[in-house]
């Protein structure tokens, strides 16, 4: 097929065959998203970038590709989706109209849902508008579509099932009969996602998340027709000499500055944090706070490290959240520092699955290192489907799991972790986090666990945190931390039993085998 984009005796690109139009991207990361046949490409950049623009020129460089017209016009049917009808007409409407200008395109009919259809000489073009306000009507309203190609505006806030949808009805339209179509595709832009979203895994930004099933594990499988284009960051990290950073500047290298203000990215650094400066400005995956955080205390730059390995001499530490959802946080107190190294996350697992869960990764992590587990002690007396408490499920699997201390007390779980990161030791941070292994907890941390606001209200909010899919690592965490003896002025406060420390009859010494050493899988644990 001939190239989309070509060039003009003046060099400048072109769209070809089409209405007179400059395609004019400003970055090399620009110019490949939208010259890219892939059957899903997604582009992700900072603020400013581009991104918009260069998807509208892409989806009129598809429309106007078409090989085999059928008497004598070129038929193309396109989807812009976005996540809510409203974000359609305030946003993806009017870039729309800044790159496809009504005069010369027509104009967009916005009753009801928006569409375009577009006349011209050889040209018969519709453009339909869906917003997803409600996700499970507009997913069955999207199998019933018969469509040429996908515009998917801010992919990070669409569900997963709503892109593999797309892809099942493109190049649907026009039909066989009419030649076909060419260049079926679903496109995209965004800004960075959260960390640990599905488009963050697929897109290659984030671990894949431990402890989910293999069905899971496969929809967050990058399949071979799928392309992601990651646009420069819009401004540069200053560091100290420790390596602390110190300040921000704008990145010569980023794209689209050209059609930008003098001093665009410069003026947006003040009055951000690091974590909205990373995101918004660096292009990297981050956490939007779900509300209040729970642990205002922790912070990214501070607590997260990158790579840290286990310290031998000191014994692997678990705790341990149950319900639908189980959890796991695991780590090491290394002479009062707290490293937190590894996080497992899961879906719809009962407590004897997540055991033989916990078993392999502990086995693959940590091979013959000592350790404990501490876990909810509700999960002494909650009931799985099979009538078996999650302890006893647990035990079943070879895991001598106890209740952590503290009567499950929240408040005091709460402040023992809160106490821990605002506490310095030796001038360093008694609180680390691998972030890279545990992208769940680290963004529950900065903020995914929160408080949510009470509706109808601008500075109120619930004393209880949102649950969510980061709650359950971050009580898991609560768990670890009160086991390994965190919190006993916090219980002597509260009246609570449990004062701090390991419990007399906790099981010290158990010891992981590595896979295909001692006994197996069958004597993966034992206790000494």
């Amino acid at each position: 097929m001939p190239p989309l984009l070509q060039h003009d005796a003046e060099g400048e690109t072109i769209l070809r065959g089409a209405p007179p139009v400059r395609i004019e991207p400003d970055g090399a990361v620009l110019e490949r998203y939208i010259a890219s046949p892939a059957k899903v490409k997604l582009i992700q950049g900072p603020v400013g970038s581009g991104k918009s623009t260069a998807s509208w020129h892409a989806l009129m460089a598809n429309a106007f590709a078409v090989q085999r017209p059928w008497k004598g016009k070129r038929f193309r049917r396109t989807l812009v989706v976005r996540n809510t009808l409203k974000q359609i007409k305030d946003t993806v409407l009017p870039t729309k109209r800044l790159v496809m200008p009504e005069k010369t395109w027509g104009a967009t009919l916005i009753s009801g849902r928006p569409r375009h259809h577009i006349r011209m000489p050889g040209v018969d073009w519709e453009i339909l508008f869906y917003g997803l306000d409600d996700p499970d009507s507009a997913l069955e309203d999207l199998k019933s579509l018969e469509i040429s190609d996908a515009y998917v505006s801010e992919a990070r806030y669409v569900d997963r099932q709503i892109i593999v949808a797309l892809v099942e009805r493109v190049g649907r339209y026009p039909p066989v009969a009419w030649g076909g179509c060419t260049q079926p595709q679903v496109l995209g832009d965004t800004n960075p996602p959260e960390m640990g979203s599905w488009l963050s895994v697929i897109s290659g930004q984030a671990p894949m998340p431990e402890g989910l099933s293999r069905e899971d594990r496969m929809s967050m499988v990058k399949p071979a027709d799928w392309e992601f284009h990651l646009q420069p960051s819009a401004v540069i990290e200053e560091r100290d000499e420790a390596g602390e950073v110190t300040g921000y500047v704008p990145n010569p290298e980023a794209e689209n500055l050209r059609f930008l203000p003098a001093g665009y990215y410069a003026d947006k650094i003040g009055g951000r944090t690091k974590a909205e400066i990373d995101t918004e400005l660096g292009n990297k995956p981050g956490a939007k706070r779900a509300g209040k955080a729970v642990w205002p205390q922790f912070r990214v730059e501070l607590h997260g490290k990158r790579d840290l390995e286990p310290v031998r001499g000191h014994e692997i530490l678990v705790g341990v959240d149950f319900g639908r959802t189980p959890a796991a946080a695991i780590g090491q107190c290394v002479f009062g520092q707290w490293r937190v190294l590894r996080e497992i996350v899961t879906e719809s697992m009962g407590a004897r699955e997540f055991g033989r869960a916990l078993k392999r990764s502990l086995a693959q992590w940590f091979p013959a290192w000592d350790y404990a587990v501490w876990g909810d002690p509700a999960g002494e007396n909650m009931e799985q489907s099979d009538d078996v408490s999650p302890f006893l499920a647990m035990r079943a699997e070879g895991i001598r799991i106890i209740p952590a201390p503290g009567n499950n007390d929240w408040v005091v779980r709460r402040d023992a972790v809160g106490e821990v990161l605002q506490q310095l030791l030796d001038g360093r941070p008694r609180f680390l986090i691998d972030q890279g292994a545990c992208p769940v907890l680290t963004a529950a941390m900065g903020g995914q666990y929160a408080y949510p606001r009470i509706q109808g209200s601008q500075d109120r909010y619930a004393d209880r945190p949102l649950k969510n899919r980061f709650s359950h690592v971050a009580d898991a965490c609560q768990y670890l931390i009160l086991g390994g003896g965190e919190g006993r002025a916090l219980f002597q406060k509260a009246g609570t039993p449990g004062v701090g420390g390991l419990p007399r009859e906790a099981p010290r010494r158990q010891v992981v085998v590595a896979a295909g050493r001692g006994r197996g899988w069958g004597g993966l644990l034992r206790g000494r």
